[in-house]
């Protein structure tokens, strides 16, 4: 199996149905970079509270299930796997090969 570098550039472009979030997720990830919305958007939002979650930062589960089963994604995220902060993720999701 292929392992990702650092100076890795996209070698799987982004699907045409992903959100411009999702995008930019994926832009990060296979960069191994830590997907930050804070950093991103100059703001930390507290999860508590409503007020500044808004969809510049939805990333749907349909899109991790993607970059994480589908091979030509999950072949080119870091060995050390990958961290999406600031995010938020409006349907309830669980994934069963975890529980």
């Amino acid at each position: 199996m292929k392992q990702s570098s650092p100076n890795q550039q996209l070698q799987v472009s982004p699907l045409d149905e992903w959100t411009e979030p999702e995008k930019w997720v994926w832009e990060q990830v296979s960069r191994s970079k830590v997907a930050d919305f804070n950093a991103k958007h100059s703001k930390k939002l507290d999860p508590r509270k409503p007020e500044g979650w808004t969809d510049e930062r939805l990333v749907s589960p349909e899109f991790i299930e993607t970059i994480l089963l589908t091979e030509s994604f999950k072949n080119i995220i870091p060995r050390q796997g990958f961290w999406i902060l600031g995010a938020l993720i409006k349907k309830l999701w669980t994934y069963p090969l975890l529980t």
